[in-house]
């Protein structure tokens, strides 16, 4: 027994060095090509900028709101409206991080220096999901801070960071964008093209709920709560609606459907040549 972990222990340690060294390229490639960061930057402005303007929005609406409606208003939800956009960036920054070496023919080199491409398939999906996972605390912070200032202005109702479930949706912003962009990767491994990539991930974040919503109330209900998008971003909020799964469920949905995709990108990219 002591032999045998003599002998592992030295595997162990270059394997976890070799993961290490390839997270580091990995970091190094989207820090040094400017599509993907400045992807990340845009997501952070321009989600929260476009937070700040509903949270505007709902504020100069509150005196002429109805009883229910001011019954069911969430101002933590509100201050993360934004993500609604930031889905999009967040899906080109999953697929570039891989079609971006597709293009460039950078995707041989890197094989031929880490022949093993399960290694460098889950460094690369764990950069894209830290990266992402960060700038989704990021923007849900800055956004969440922001609006809860504008609405008090407004005399509109606000939450403060230890009301119940606050915290929760603030850290499940981080959560839904690292989801969202390794939903992108695995269609990038797929398709192997940034648009096709980006256009199938918008296609099936963005366009089926404004699909979904042109259907009558209670088909909409049962139906939009199965939609990728929809199920992750139960997360963003601390308020359930009763035709909602709760929040862990449906962000749980989302993972299965982004498995189920990563797993698949990952067949194709161990199988076809680089």
């Amino acid at each position: 027994m002591v032999a045998v972990a003599q002998s592992t222990g030295p595997a162990r340690t270059g394997g976890a060095k070799r993961m290490v060294a390839l997270a580091h390229s990995e970091f190094t490639k989207i820090r040094t090509v400017r599509s993907p960061y400045v992807t990340l930057i845009a997501l952070i402005v321009i989600s929260a900028g476009l937070s700040c303007l509903i949270a505007w929005a709902a504020g100069a609406h509150w005196p002429k709101e109805s009883a229910s409606s001011r019954a069911s208003f969430d101002p933590t939800g509100t201050s993360l409206d934004g993500f609604i956009i930031g889905q999009l960036f967040i899906a080109a920054f999953g697929a570039l991080a891989l079609t971006g070496e597709y293009a460039t023919g950078m995707i041989s080199a890197t094989l031929t220096a880490q022949p093993r491409r399960i290694d460098v398939y889950a460094t690369k999906a764990l950069v894209v999901a830290a990266l992402s996972f960060i700038a989704g605390l990021i923007t849900g912070f800055i956004s969440f801070f922001a609006c809860q200032a504008i609405l008090a202005s407004t005399h509109a109702p606000t939450a403060k960071i230890g009301d119940p479930g606050v915290l929760r949706s603030l850290i499940g912003s981080g959560l839904y964008l690292a989801v969202a962009a390794l939903f992108a990767f695995g269609l990038a491994a797929l398709l192997r093209s940034s648009a096709g990539a980006i256009t199938a991930a918008i296609g099936l974040l963005f366009v089926p709920p404004l699909l979904v919503n042109a259907l009558p109330t209670s088909l909409n209900n049962d139906v939009g709560r199965w939609l990728p998008s929809q199920a992750g971003a139960d997360l963003l909020s601390p308020m359930t609606q009763a035709h909602q799964f709760s929040a862990w469920a449906g962000f749980g949905l989302f993972c299965v459907y982004t498995a189920i995709l990563a797993g698949a990108g990952l067949m194709v990219f161990n199988q076809r040549d680089s």
